[in-house]
């Protein structure tokens, strides 16, 4: 991120990955600032997938069949019905 200041001019352009951005701000350095303190914080670490519990197979095909039977019934849509078979069969 660059930052070309306009004398006499209180529009910003922020040339970012090769785009032009322009901004109108009437302190220019203090806002040019403040974005790059924001940009270049540390990132927060992406939370770590919980482990999924391993289940017997005969109580994962248990809830595979209750599953189903909601899914026929128009209880569940396609798209509730195949992420929680995915879940389900995750635990196998």
């Amino acid at each position: 991120m660059e930052y070309f200041p306009q004398k006499y001019n209180p529009e910003l352009r922020f040339v970012i990955n090769g785009k032009n951005v322009d901004f109108q701000s009437s302190n220019g350095a203090n806002f040019y600032n403040k974005m790059k303190d924001f940009y270049n914080t540390t990132k927060p670490e992406s939370k770590q997938e919980i482990p999924i519990e391993k289940e017997s197979p005969d109580k994962v095909f248990d809830q595979l069949e209750k599953l189903g039977n909601l899914h026929e019934n128009g209880i569940l849509t396609n798209e509730e019905f195949t992420e929680q078979k995915k879940k389900l069969l995750e635990k196998l």
